[in-house]
């Protein structure tokens, strides 16, 4: 998962080691995604 946010000039990057069915993303995912948004907030 890549995530480039132009408003923050910040990119994320997740690269999992436990495919997951499914292929939105996962919950352990978005979790990543908001612990960075609040470390940066």
């Amino acid at each position: 998962m890549i995530i480039m946010d132009l408003g923050r000039r910040m990119t994320l990057s997740y690269m999992m080691n436990r495919m997951a069915p499914g292929i939105i993303g996962s919950e352990r995912s978005a979790a990543y995604v908001r612990a960075i948004y609040d470390a940066v907030a």
